[in-house]
């Protein structure tokens, strides 16, 4: 299990608590702020020409190149402050002498990802693994804490409408089309390669 598989347990495990979810939300935000540390740390690595990402931890542009013809990309768990870079770069794989197009900073640029479904399943990602997007929910009803079954944006049907709770069969949309505030969810972007099977 991931820290934001842990948050959500924590914050189930809060119930009304004010103070209870507070702490939980609290020990998310460090888990992040620690996160986004390590790949800013690992991130100038890379700059420096000892890149040691790998593809696994990497979300990719959908149609977005490097003068260089890599994709772009961005370590997962960067952050709000982060930027896309060369994956050529990121992975350690640049040559000496090539020109690379400059890190392009969230705040300043809006560059589709390969998991964003109106991409219809676009990327720039190297051929042997792709993105899944897992769904992980907090049922406040009967306060289960599961996973759904995972899939590809862009690519699967998007199941938002059909997802319930498989303990009490709470529903995470309503029947208006809104989301269930009894529902708390939280999407992974998972990768795994191409030879695996949606679950």
């Amino acid at each position: 299990m991931g820290k934001l598989d842990n948050f959500l347990i924590e914050l189930d495990k809060a119930e009304a608590n004010d103070s209870g979810q507070r702490a939980a939300l609290e020990h998310f935000q460090e888990a992040a702020r620690v996160e986004a540390d390590n790949c800013e740390r690992r991130l100038k690595q890379a700059d420096a020409g000892a890149g040691d990402f790998t593809v696994y931890e990497l979300l990719f542009a959908a149609q977005f190149r490097c003068i260089c013809r890599a994709g772009m990309a961005y370590p997962d768990g960067v952050g709000m402050h982060g930027a896309w870079y060369c994956s050529a770069i990121l992975l350690g794989q640049a040559a000496p002498g090539t020109e690379h197009t400059p890190a392009h900073p969230f705040s300043f640029y809006e560059v589709k990802s390969e998991n964003q479904s109106s991409m219809r399943g676009a990327t720039t990602r190297p051929k042997g693994t792709h993105v899944e997007t897992e769904p992980t929910y907090a049922c406040h009803n009967c306060r289960h804490v599961g996973r759904w079954p995972r899939y590809r944006d862009g690519v699967d049907e998007r199941p938002h409408k059909n997802l319930a709770c498989v303990q009490c069969g709470t529903r995470y949309v309503n029947d208006d089309g809104s989301s269930n505030s009894k529902i708390k969810t939280r999407w992974f972007h998972v990768v795994v390669d191409d030879e695996e099977v949606v679950n």
